[in-house]
């Protein structure tokens, strides 16, 4: 195993330039030049290079994915919030976070190290040469068992010499013979090394790579795995689960059997209000948006057809204020306008709603109520919800009015979103109960949305009890210690708090697998004896310090400990057997003197 060279800060994060107000202008300074009281200002696509506290915020959502596991933009405002955490004020950004929309300025309150990403940092810089107790070469004991044979090998040497005859130089030779043969039989580290490199090219083959063979010690006796939820249980991408239409939730299977102009345009607004320009990059960009289009897709529509027959002609972008997007777009005869953004904004601007047979009806107050039940149900269930509405138009272009702009929409849907479990993640938590080995959940994310995919996913066996951060700050380490036994989730954690869990479970005397993808996850595997992370979707901290990488498949952490097992298994027989032959070739070797 090569020897890992420590990584450099810029390896991990680089915000570039940073604009500063100083003397009253803006001013361009490099990130390390950046100092505690500095002003800076901000736009859409930038890194923030520091912790720092909001003067001003105009529509201003950031994305917090890395540190809080958090999937959905998150806005922020200068109003000071009650929150004690740093990570859940909305007046903080904290370094590494990357502006989605908006602008604003803020003052430095940390840098550097200093930063809650710099203090996940400094644990993944730090190198801990590791090394397997099975390839532990101990010189002395070697030595000792070794003089220890002297007394049986001396005398074969003088039986040779005195009862055969033998010439002193072919004995001596045939001493020495026996001594490096017995010297290189009695080194365990030999057939550990075998077995192990046997064990480690099978499971580069499965795609798993093990950076330090020191985990086979401890893998046999992983008795608690700490999963995150966002991105390891369950995808980091979101899809449409469930559509709010004429006062009844339809499934999304059920969704195509409709086919009338209800369907039709549910499936356009899906396809055609979004600021995705590129269809081959929807990865990068907003989720819920990649995850409408996808929707569309599935449901059998071919978006860029229908994006070649529709003229783009006007949009208004998601703001954090206006809480909607609307796409216009031109067709020969006729002017459509779709909207898209939070439910409530969206019913407002509607007079008239499609039922589920395509008929517009008049929106009354019973059907107002019935969408606000629904989206709050929806959210209470830890789901993203949003609405979609229709306008036509007929006429030459479309005016940017107040007219036009503010009502006389049809409303279509409220689209639930959920980021649900993968698809092997039930499967492995039941295997690994019936093992033995109990599954917690460690998250940044809501208590709501944590326990309803850690029930789909199955870690509630035994109850649906939970620790939340908030918790955990008034709970001293024994305290934590002693609740980790009985609990299976732990929502809202800062990225110290995951690793307060794993060492307090720790304390309990148990050995850990801590499984996670992203910069909040790293003191946890730092702190894990076995941290695992995936090789392409996980932040290149989490990588860094992780001691195994998969490729996403969760059913690789089982072959894992499985292997684990069996290799400690075939070296416990492979030692048996070896010492069994070593006494056998002692006897064998008294017996040639004899008989020969």
């Amino acid at each position: 195993m090569k020897k890992r060279k420590k990584p450099m800060e810029s390896d991990f994060i680089d915000a570039g330039p940073v604009r500063i107000i100083k003397g009253g202008e803006i001013t361009l300074i490099a990130e390390r030049d950046l100092k505690k009281g500095d002003i800076i200002v901000f736009q859409s696509g930038d890194i923030i290079p520091a912790d720092i506290k909001l003067l001003e915020a105009r529509n201003l959502e950031v994305d917090e994915f890395d540190l809080t596991g958090e999937i959905r933009p998150v806005r922020k405002t200068a109003k000071t919030s009650g929150e004690t955490k740093i990570s859940d004020r909305i007046d903080y950004i904290l370094r590494g976070t990357r502006v989605l929309r908006g602008n604003g300025k803020g003052i430095v309150m940390s840098t550097g190290e200093d930063t809650e990403y710099g203090k996940i940092l400094s644990h993944a810089t730090k190198i801990s040469d590791k090394k397997s107790r099975l390839l532990k070469y101990d010189f002395k004991s070697h030595l000792l068992r070794h003089l220890y044979l002297q007394p049986i090998l001396i005398p074969a040497l003088l039986l040779l010499l005195l009862k055969k005859n033998m010439d002193f130089k072919y004995a001596f030779l045939s001493y020495l013979i026996a001594n490096i043969w017995l010297i290189i039989f009695e080194h365990q580290i030999i057939f550990n090394y075998i077995i192990l490199k046997m064990a480690n090219k099978n499971l580069v083959k499965k795609g798993i790579i093990i950076k330090d063979y020191s985990i086979f010690d401890s893998l046999k006796d992983v008795d608690v795995i700490c999963f995150d939820k966002t991105g390891v249980i369950t995808s980091q991408d979101m899809e449409v689960t469930e559509l709010y239409i004429d006062g009844k939730k339809l499934n999304v299977r059920l969704f195509h059997s409709l086919n009338n102009n209800l369907f039709k345009y549910i499936m356009e607004g899906c396809a055609l209000c979004n600021d995705i320009i590129f269809l081959e990059k929807t990865h990068s960009l907003d989720r819920i948006d990649s995850a409408l289009i996808n929707f569309a897709k599935v449901q059998g529509f071919n978006v860029k057809e229908i994006r070649k027959n529709y003229e783009r002609i006007y949009e208004i972008p998601f703001n954090s204020e206006n809480r909607f997007m609307m796409a216009g777009y031109r067709r020969p005869g006729r002017l459509l306008l779709y909207i898209k953004g939070d439910p409530e904004v969206i019913t407002n601007k509607c007079s008239k709603y499609m039922a589920l047979s395509g008929e517009i009806k008049k929106i009354d107050a019973k059907f107002i109520f019935n969408i606000t039940e629904a989206k709050n149900e929806a959210m209470k269930s830890g789901n993203s919800v949003i609405a979609m509405a229709f306008k036509e138009l007929y006429g030459p272009e479309v005016k940017d009015s107040e007219e036009t702009l503010s009502g006389g929409y049809v409303f279509l849907t409220l689209i639930i979103l959920e980021n649900p479990p993968k698809k092997e993640a039930h499967y492995i938590i039941e295997n690994f109960n019936a093992m033995g080995i109990r599954c917690l959940m460690l998250t940044g994310d809501v208590t709501a949305t944590a326990l309803k995919i850690a029930e789909i996913a199955g870690f509630h066996e035994g109850g649906r009890l939970f620790i939340t951060g908030r918790d955990i700050e008034k709970m001293s380490i024994s305290d934590i210690s002693e609740q980790s036994e009985y609990i299976r989730v732990f929502s809202r954690l800062s990225p110290s708090q995951k690793g307060i869990v794993v060492e307090a479970i720790k304390r309990r005397g148990h050995t850990v697998m801590m499984v996670g993808d992203g910069a909040n996850d790293v003191i946890a595997l730092k702190l894990a004896p076995i941290g695992i992370s995936f090789k392409k979707q996980s932040s290149i901290l989490a990588q860094r310090v992780s001691d195994v990488l998969i490729n996403g498949d969760l059913m690789h952490i089982l072959s894992l400990i499985k292997t684990g097992k069996q290799v400690n298994l075939t070296i416990k027989i492979a030692n048996i057997s070896r010492l069994t032959i070593l006494l056998s070739s002692l006897i064998i070797i008294y017996l040639l003197i004899y008989l020969v």
